[in-house]
């Protein structure tokens, strides 16, 4: 929309309505100020000469036996009239230009106090323009309205669903939180129906356990009983055992003589064969 506007005619009697204002405009600077500049620039060289010319013949370039307060002073001495004279430079320049635009404005209110002999059809080619300009920002502004108006709605639409979705969301958080407790609920019981399980379990473990240590008991007597009723039968095969390896000797013995007493009995009868 900013690239309808329309530019106003600029009202005059000294150029033409179409004509660009240029004559006097501050754009460029002047004859005087760029002599001005000149002036100032071969001011600056010439002094500068001066200074440079002075300093090699009376002080000499070894500068560095004077001390910080004499070396500038010396500066002071060689900038500060260049400084001074820059400035009225400026002030001159500065003065010509208050003057150019002081007679720009002068021009521009003669045109405005004075307009030309066409000023009526500017007038209305102003008029209809800013009637062009009014009907359009009326249409822009009808099109904003609708596209509020749509945009009002579209948001009340948003807003209701996310309502909507808000409720949704409170009534399952709601189901969850109640499902959650009666799930507490039934894992307190079987918590507390376990414990009772853990306590029964650990009584029958106890009540087996000291049954189990009452038999091992009854298993050791009768084993240490067992064990010395083993020595006692022990004792009685062994002594059985000397008294019949005893009485084994004494038969021994007697078959011993006993066999003696044949092979002494066959030497006899086989010499008495030979000898007769």
């Amino acid at each position: 929309m900013v690239s309808k506007i329309t530019l106003l005619p600029r009202a005059g009697r000294h150029h033409h309505a179409d004509a660009p204002l240029t004559t006097g405009l501050p754009g460029r600077p002047g004859v005087q100020t760029r002599w001005i500049a000149l002036a100032a620039a071969v001011g600056t060289i010439v002094w500068l000469g001066v200074c440079a010319w002075y300093v090699g013949v009376a002080l000499g370039w070894e500068l560095g036996h004077l001390l910080p307060h004499e070396l500038a002073a010396g500066l002071t001495g060689v900038f500060g009239p260049l400084v001074f004279m820059w400035l009225v430079a400026l002030y001159a320049a500065r003065n010509r230009d208050v003057r150019r635009y002081t007679e720009l404005l002068q021009r521009q209110l003669d045109m405005l106090t004075y307009p030309a002999d066409d000023a009526q059809e500017r007038i209305r080619h102003v008029a209809d323009a800013l009637k062009t300009q009014t009907q359009e920002l009326t249409r822009a502004s009808d099109r904003a309205t609708v596209q509020l108006r749509d945009l009002t709605g579209h948001l009340k639409a948003e807003s209701e669903d996310l309502h909507k979705a808000t409720d949704r969301v409170a009534t399952e958080t709601a189901n969850i939180r109640t499902g959650l407790g009666e799930q507490t609920a039934t894992l307190s019981g079987l918590a507390d129906r376990l414990e009772q399980q853990r306590a029964t379990i650990e009584q029958a473990v106890e009540g087996q356990a000291r049954e189990l240590t009452d038999a091992s008991q009854l298993i050791v007597d009768h084993t240490e009983q067992v064990g010395s009723a083993l020595k006692l039968q022990v004792g009685d095969v062994v002594s059985a055992s000397d008294r019949l390896a005893g009485q084994a000797q004494e038969i021994g013995s007697l078959f011993g003589g006993y066999a003696d007493k044949m092979v002494a009995a066959s030497e006899q009868a086989r010499k008495n064969g030979i000898s007769s």
